[in-house]
């Protein structure tokens, strides 16, 4: 059973305002109401959280709580419960606010972001395993929980009510500490991941709500990504299935005297033929 983030003040609705008639029999909200909120999946909240097609904000918000308790308590399925969330949020900011919610959403989604980068783990594919995907590809690395983290900053960046925490949050990932303290590597590769993030362009409609702030100057100072490099190098291990990473990070960011870094030749070859 996961338990709601927080309480609302409002009732379990017993319906929907539904103006376009989607709890119909044959509806894509047909018998949604009539579900446990323990039997809820990922995919139900996408529908309870519709305060465009479907609910008054009044009637969604209850469910609001658990999906954040969810997103929080779940494991990798929960991650698409982002997207929902984030629609929510960006419709029905005032009225969170006016309720006295948003501080509480604001640090719910904060502690989402410090236990999605308490770790930094990387699924490896290689040429086999990319093949086996349908993908065509020599090899493929995907950092957990990468695209939920940057959905989620991308998304409270954009409402005043949360963009200060989504600030914060980038800004202490930035900050230098002593090489070998207690994370620093951890936080040092999610820096390094989320300038990787910035430079390879993929997300710039992202990273665009951060304009005029000091985390792009952080992602374009090369200096600072050098130490924070370091840092990875000293506390985290460069070899398989990290290797692939680590020497592509390497490159786009062209820095060497770095274990795997294109000039060391003790490195081995990380980058399939």
């Amino acid at each position: 059973m996961t338990e709601p983030a927080f309480a609302v003040p409002y009732p379990r609705p017993t319906t929907f305002a539904d103006p376009y008639n989607s709890m119909r029999p044959g509806g894509y909200a047909e018998g949604l109401l009539a579900i446990a909120d323990d039997d809820y999946e990922e995919a139900h909240f996408h529908r309870l959280l519709d305060v465009v097609d479907l609910a008054r904000y009044e009637e969604a918000v209850y469910f609001l709580p658990l999906a954040l308790g969810r997103l929080r308590a779940g494991g990798d399925a929960a991650l698409e419960l982002v997207s929902p969330i984030s629609l929510f949020l960006k419709f029905t900011w005032l009225e969170l606010r006016r309720d006295g919610l948003a501080e509480k959403v604001r640090d719910t989604l904060d502690a989402c972001l410090s236990d999605w980068t308490a770790k930094f783990r990387i699924q490896h594919w290689d040429r086999d395993g990319c093949r086996a995907k349908g993908w065509r590809l020599r090899y493929c690395d995907l950092v957990h929980h990468r695209q939920a983290v940057l959905d989620t900053l991308a998304t409270m960046a954009q409402l005043s009510d949360y963009r200060p925490a989504a600030l914060a949050f980038l800004y202490n990932l930035a900050a230098e500490r002593p090489v070998g303290a207690a994370g620093d590597a951890v936080r040092s590769a999610w820096f390094l991941e989320m300038v990787r993030s910035y430079r390879e362009g993929r997300d710039q409609f992202r990273w665009r709500r951060f304009k005029n702030t000091d985390v792009l100057a952080a992602s374009e100072d090369d200096a600072l990504a050098a130490r924070h490099a370091a840092a990875v190098a000293a506390g985290l291990p460069a070899f398989d299935p990290a290797a692939t990473w680590w020497r592509d990070l390497l490159v786009l960011l062209w820095l060497t005297g770095l274990p795997g870094s294109p000039d060391d030749t003790n490195f081995p070859d990380a980058v399939p033929a």
